[in-house]
């Protein structure tokens, strides 16, 4: 992706894709970083938006998890996975 970046610094799909690989690999700070670059090219990202939820569900800040599901299950209604999310941080913060 780094590769990509260096040709296309507003490629999207590689900043979304890296954060992807960082919260694989458990490097919230850049994962973070990357999702954030995702969205300073563009706030119509769903993936950028799921993204950030995931990681910060990672460090177990649910407030932040469920604003960040909350945009992306905005941007895509129907996919199952966003409201199973904000559903899950919901019930962390025992809001139910």
């Amino acid at each position: 992706f780094k590769r990509a970046l260096q040709l296309n610094h507003q490629y999207l799909s590689a900043w979304t894709l890296m954060g992807h690989e960082y919260v694989e690999m458990r490097n919230t700070a850049a994962a973070i970083e990357a999702y954030r670059r995702a969205l300073d090219i563009t706030q119509r990202d769903y993936r950028a938006w799921y993204g950030l939820g995931q990681t910060y569900e990672i460090l177990q800040m649910h407030f932040y998890s469920l604003h960040y599901f909350r945009k992306a299950t905005a941007l895509c209604p129907f996919d199952a996975r966003m409201w199973c999310a904000m559903g899950q941080c919901y019930e962390c913060l025992k809001m139910y």
